[in-house]
């Protein structure tokens, strides 16, 4: 287990980074710049030995086309309920859609056709491998995709929703400062830039059922914050390394740990907290009831302790007027960044000391608003 991290990043020429654990003495290979490396043909000897490991590690897996097949020799379509007829898709300029985009679960027929498949449905390791081969013979293009589900899920950061690659970047990045454990899991980089991040919950996603018991989709790394990806558990495929598409390749992150799932006890426990899309709010992690600290007989060993006292350094220096956290600009002049590190490393302690049963005095609620107070009352920073 890791205790502290010190993540320094290092360039060179082809965009790749290294991220420097300080206990460790131990380096996690990733590509920072999307597709900063040269496009390389299919390279169906690594899918196959990924096949494998895949497989052994008991995960649900399927073929992808990873790239877009031309609209007009394969439209996507749809059935008519009136006619019974399929009709071509087209979009708004009356041009059709493809029904080959790069993430489709898919793959070729011996006499070079493409053809679609379920994403709900699973194939054996055999499967796999035959349609590789059957790939590599034709010299066309195969990708291999997970299935994830309640046990196995992805945590998907999306660089579209987020103003700049950087951005993207420090969050995932500030997650495993959090949460070091998280370096020990299945970590890739996808060719548009985001990330995805491979856990087991322990409460097969329960806590992610809204009140009519569907499934939250869309995630959010701070309770009221904004949507930053998605979790996918089972609702469609996940592409995954090392598979190419047009745009480059999907790359672990880690590869000492390619083949490593780590269980959590709860996606709230790592700072992944459910997005309710339909109405545009978030959905907050269940809240602890607030305590009100007593005052026990002098010498009583039953008093909890104050949470304030039990939050990590940095917290504690926000509430104290400080700037730990890192910003986009230099953490002095980003009271966002300051809020948004104080409300993760708060609820990661809460939910250290609920999974312990350990009692604390005060309540999360209260710290937060005072965290707000110093940073907007905070001199030089209106």
């Amino acid at each position: 287990m890791f205790r502290s991290i010190d993540y320094g990043i290092s360039g060179d020429c082809c965009g790749c980074f290294l991220l420097h654990c300080s206990t460790t003495e131990r380096c996690i290979l990733g590509s920072l710049r999307p597709g900063g490396s040269p496009m390389n043909p299919c390279e169906y000897s690594a899918l196959r030995e990924a096949t494998g490991h895949l497989s052994r590690l008991g995960l649900s897996l399927q073929t992808v086309i990873p790239v877009a097949l031309p609209a007009e020799s394969y439209p996507a379509t749809r059935k008519n309920s009136s006619t019974g007829q399929r009709e071509i898709q087209r979009d708004k300029n009356g041009k059709p859609l493809p029904a080959y985009a790069g993430k489709n679960p898919s793959f070729w027929k011996a006499d070079g056709t493409p053809t679609q498949t379920s994403h709900r449905k699973a194939v054996d390791e055999a499967e796999l491998l035959a349609r590789i081969d059957i790939a590599e013979r034709l010299g066309k293009p195969i990708g291999l995709a997970v299935i994830p589900s309640t046990d196995v899920v992805v945590i998907d950061f999306d660089r579209k929703n987020y103003p700049s690659q950087e951005a993207c970047d420090r969050e995932w990045l500030g997650l495993l400062d959090l949460y070091p454990e998280l370096t020990q899991t299945r970590i890739e980089r996808t060719p548009g830039g985001g990330v995805h991040i491979y856990v087991r919950p322990a409460d097969g996603m329960a806590s992610w059922r809204n009140a009519a018991g569907k499934r939250h989709c869309h995630f959010t790394t701070v309770p009221g914050g904004e949507h930053r990806g998605e979790v996918l558990a089972g609702t469609r495929v996940c592409v995954c390394a090392p598979t190419r598409n047009g745009a480059g390749a999907y790359e672990l992150v880690n590869p000492d740990h390619a083949y490593s799932l780590v269980e959590v006890r709860a996606l709230g426990a790592i700072g992944i907290y459910p997005r309710a899309t339909a109405t545009g709010s978030t959905t907050k992690p269940p809240q602890r009831q607030s305590r009100t600290t007593s005052t026990p007989p002098q010498g009583s060993a039953s008093a909890a302790p104050a949470l304030a006292e039990l939050i990590g350094s940095k917290a504690r220096d926000v509430l104290a007027g400080g700037c730990p956290y890192r910003g986009s600009e230099g953490a002095a002049v980003d009271r966002s960044a300051q809020l948004t590190g104080f409300v993760k490393e708060l609820y990661s302690w809460v939910n250290l000391l609920d999974a312990h049963g350990l009692r604390f005095s005060g309540s999360p609620d209260d710290l937060i608003q005072q965290a707000v107070a110093v940073l907007v009352c905070r001199p030089g920073d209106l």
